[in-house]
């Protein structure tokens, strides 16, 4: 279709994992299911606006991951995307997204801060199963917007307390 997906590390050994927005004259859109899982040497990864899709468990178990930035076209983070990155601090969930996976970033235990947008439309539960250090969760919604986008859903806090800001 004139387009390409990643779907792996391959021989890349560099801890700065840049995603390329263009692969021998097509887009690169997605990556694939798994594609980084378990991948203990990347720190860093920056994820261009020509990525449309993240697949399960993308970048699950990457223990060393400290910061990621996410491309602006994504719709979603699917299931247990980012479980497991024990030294995420914080992330900043783009605008546009309006979904967000079972576990997605479950045991992310250095985890402290999220930024999440108003275009969130279902966030399933235990968002934040064993995210220990979560402390503050910014929505760019409001109060009632949130508190009807969490309704019946166990985002998994185990205890953890954290404070939402709105607006």
């Amino acid at each position: 279709d004139g387009t390409c997906s990643v779907a792996g590390i391959g021989g890349y050994t560099d801890s700065k994992l840049v995603i390329p927005a263009e692969y021998n004259g097509m887009p690169v859109v997605g990556i694939a299911d798994n594609a980084f899982w378990n991948c203990d040497s990347i720190t860093t990864v920056f994820i261009p606006d020509s990525v449309t899709s993240i697949g399960d468990l993308a970048f699950a178990d990457c223990s060393n991951l400290t910061s990621i930035r996410l491309s602006t076209a994504l719709k979603e983070i699917p299931l247990a995307a980012f479980c497991g990155c024990t030294s995420l601090k914080s992330i900043r969930v783009p605008e546009g997204i309006t979904y967000i996976g079972v576990h997605a970033f479950a045991q992310c235990t250095s985890l402290t801060s999220l930024t999440l947008p108003m275009s969130l439309s279902k966030i399933d539960s235990y968002l934040f199963s064993d995210c220990y250090s979560l402390t503050t969760i910014k929505y760019s919604g409001s109060e009632g917007n949130w508190n009807a986008l969490i309704e019946g859903v166990d985002l998994g806090v185990n205890g953890s307390s954290y404070t939402v800001y709105f607006g």
